[in-house]
């Protein structure tokens, strides 16, 4: 093995690593339509190519459960694997990490 080898390997782990998109949450859009857009983002997929996200979590549930942390001002920490990316959902935002 190389000098050559050993970087491109190294390089190759640290994308795995550093696959993650975070967004904040826009307080006009619905926090599963910001879910899907994150997911869009991190995997490089258009949105229409995803699984529907209501596969995964009830999404009158999910925006349901931010607006109300939102109102009460109690914080809520959600995740949840949804199209081979593993979500995190906060009241003020979603972090989208990627499964190597």
């Amino acid at each position: 093995m190389d000098e050559n080898d050993t970087r491109e390997r190294d390089t190759t782990r640290t994308a795995f690593e550093s696959a993650s998109v975070r967004r904040e949450l826009d307080a006009s859009e619905q926090p599963s339509f910001t879910v899907v857009e994150t997911v869009a983002a991190a995997t490089g997929k258009p949105p229409t190519d995803l699984d529907p996200l209501q596969r995964y979590v009830d999404i009158d549930a999910l925006d349901g459960l931010v607006a109300s942390s939102r109102l009460n001002g109690t914080p809520i920490r959600l995740s949840l694997s949804y199209d081979g990316a593993e979500v995190e959902l906060t009241a003020d935002s979603v972090t989208v990490s990627l499964n190597p």
